[in-house]
């Protein structure tokens, strides 16, 4: 995908991602886990980024069904009603019924559709939605949600067991098994905000955690070089994950992936910044 996606004429948005592999992935050989999606028509825009279970063994398969997935169902689900309170509902519904639909594709007869969940298909979701309507920030398990440079790290929930996804989709029994809880808001709703109150949304994974603490992302979030230059985003982040190897206080241990939505005009230095409600 363009890591740059000029937005359609009634907001003037442009989207920038970026993602890196962290360092404990690195030294076992694995790959990143993360995901990360963005798509638009010419009413809403859409991003999405999931984060898959470190501990399954093929969990990057699920983060990107999840991702892809979620912007899909969200314009699809915008199109057919635009009212962005019903919106996050309808869209993970839709998500979960293809994450059930591809996890009982992948499990052969009598094998257990549990054991299938716990090796491709848990990951957390987090999604922006970007409307004429107002803006809107929802998901399924921990990460980072940010509007208008007021950023939060949403809780990973006891034993470190985010509420994954496909959770829902697991018996009382199986959930048993040393898993974390399904929590009883379906979805979460991280944001909302009027459109003519947005300058800025981050959604990232919580592998991004420690760049809240130091600055990075309110940094990247402000800078203005990303509209002439939009693989800056990715740079950023990239030499952020590298300084863990001569400062190891600053390694990124964890994958970290983010989409950030910026309003492009006017530059987003000269206006204040506003603080948004982070339930």
């Amino acid at each position: 995908m363009n890591p740059v996606v000029p937005f359609c004429a009634f907001s003037g948005f442009h989207a920038y991602s970026a993602s890196v592999v962290g360092r404990a992935h690195h030294h076992v050989g694995r790959s990143g886990q993360d995901a990360w999606a963005v798509a638009h028509d010419a009413r809403v825009l859409v991003a999405a980024v999931a984060d898959g279970c470190s501990s399954s063994r093929g969990a990057e398969l699920g983060a990107h069904l999840g991702a892809r997935a979620a912007v899909a169902a969200a314009l699809r689900e915008h199109e057919r009603d635009d009212d962005v309170d019903t919106l996050p509902r309808r869209t993970m519904d839709a998500v979960l019924a293809e994450v059930e639909r591809a996890a009982r594709a992948c499990t052969p007869p009598r094998a257990s559709l549990a054991r299938t969940l716990d090796d491709a298909f848990l990951f957390t979701l987090l999604v922006v939605a970007l409307a004429p309507r107002g803006l809107v920030v929802f998901g399924a398990g921990d990460g980072v949600v940010g509007v208008n440079g007021a950023a939060c790290v949403l809780p990973s929930g006891a034993r470190n067991a985010p509420d994954y996804l496909a959770y829902r989709l697991l018996d009382d029994a199986s959930l048993a098994g040393g898993r974390g809880a399904v929590d009883a808001a379906w979805p979460a709703v991280h944001a909302r905000v009027a459109l003519d109150d947005v300058e800025s949304v981050v959604i990232a994974t919580d592998g991004v955690a420690p760049l809240v603490d130091d600055g990075t992302l309110g940094a990247l979030e402000r800078d203005e070089r990303l509209e002439r230059n939009p693989s800056l985003a990715q740079k950023r982040l990239f030499a952020r994950a590298q300084a863990g190897a001569f400062e190891p206080g600053r390694a990124l241990h964890d994958d970290a992936t983010l989409v950030l939505l910026r309003r492009a005009r006017p530059p987003l230095a000269a206006r204040p910044e506003r603080g948004a409600p982070c339930a």
